[in-house]
């Protein structure tokens, strides 16, 4: 938070404001909020398995979020079972409030596991809610431009 504080202070002639609230309080408050010619990028590093599916529907609805998720991979290859076993009662409502409770079949829980046991532990997200080809456009360009500068 400190970092996007210091982007924030360099900025300052910018429209750019920084939270740190609960996501699935904040979210589909800050979307209802938005006016017409509003834009927003919006990076969500949630905590463990506190992040809800259902709290990223209203950013895809509003068309105007381009969103940065760090997805905890790691919380979800611990919950989900390997070889066809069954998920664990206890960790069922979990897992769906995470990947959303219809997407939780076999075949999702297989593209979960990697082949490398040293995986990842988090997967880095990018998505565009805006349906406008210049929109889209722009926002790959971005995104493409930022990654090639981090991947190592």
């Amino acid at each position: 938070m400190a970092e996007l504080e210091q982007v924030k202070a360099k900025h300052c002639n910018k429209n750019i404001a920084t939270y740190s609230q609960d996501a699935n309080i904040f979210i589909p408050e800050f979307c209802r909020k938005l006016k017409h010619l509003d834009r927003a990028v919006v990076l969500l590093d949630p905590f463990s398995t506190q992040l809800e599916w259902n709290t990223l529907a209203p950013i895809a609805r509003s068309e105007k979020i381009d969103l940065w998720l760090l997805f905890p991979i790691s919380v979800i290859l611990r919950m989900t079972p390997k070889h066809g076993a069954k998920i664990k009662p206890e960790w069922k409502e979990t897992l769906g409030q995470m990947v959303g409770h219809q997407r939780l079949g076999k075949s999702t829980i297989q593209t979960c596991h990697p082949k490398d046991p040293d995986g990842p532990l988090f997967l880095f997200y990018f998505a565009v809610s805006s349906r406008s080809p210049k929109a889209r456009g722009l926002a790959s360009k971005v995104s493409k431009d930022i990654l090639a500068k981090h991947n190592t």
